[in-house]
């Protein structure tokens, strides 16, 4: 996996060249390109993850699910998809976003799963459980991608791809498989372990 630094959006290509000099060696080195890629219009800092192999979510056997740091997202890659890029320069998988269907503990039972983003669910526990946050942030920690503004003018505050506006700090989630191998979420900023018990949508079928 790799991201592409400071670069945002359009995707901007490898370079051209697929021959690198390296120091203490004779001929060019030809890299190794990652199998999956995004930007920092996408999240700050790549987690952990791995290629799911459970019983609870057989839509999902084969994927790499893995989040980003910051803004809690939780992506996933076809496995299959990964190592056909042979780690050829412009030939990345496809990354796919995990929505998330959540019913929080302290919801009513009549309440059913509703639509949230990670980041939201954290902010929410840990408000709940007394958090105190530092100016203009609803959870601990700085991040780029969550916390400031997306304009010189300070009109338009960090946000999603969809426009929603985070409002500062870090989910800090990791993704882990339990002994069981199901997907755990682990939030550090509420302290929260989480687990992912059924598909909703199926995701779309591998190229």
């Amino acid at each position: 996996m790799g991201k592409t630094g400071s670069l945002e959006t359009p995707p901007v290509a490898f370079p051209d060249r697929d021959l690198l000099k390296v120091d203490g060696i004779e001929e060019p080195v030809v890299p190794i390109y990652p199998a999956a890629v995004y930007s920092h219009w996408e999240g700050d800092a790549i987690g952990s993850g791995f290629v799911y192999r459970g019983k609870l979510m057989p839509q999902m056997r084969g994927k790499f699910i893995f989040n980003d740091m910051t803004t809690g997202r939780i992506f996933y890659v076809d496995l299959a998809e990964m190592l056909a890029t042979h780690g050829q320069r412009n030939h990345q998988a496809q990354i796919h976003e995990l929505q998330i269907m959540y019913k929080s503990p302290t919801d009513s039972a009549s309440q059913t799963p509703a639509k949230r983003r990670m980041f939201d669910i954290v902010a929410q526990t840990y408000a709940q459980k007394g958090g105190t946050p530092g100016q203009d942030h609803v959870v601990p920690g700085g991040a780029a991608a969550t916390t400031g503004w997306r304009d010189a003018d300070h009109k338009q505050p960090k946000a999603d791809p969809e426009g929603v506006a985070y409002g500062g700090g870090r989910a800090d989630p990791r993704i882990v498989k339990g002994g069981d191998g199901e997907v755990y979420v682990l939030t550090k900023s509420d302290g929260m372990i989480r687990k992912m018990t059924a598909v909703v949508t199926p995701p779309p079928a591998a190229k």
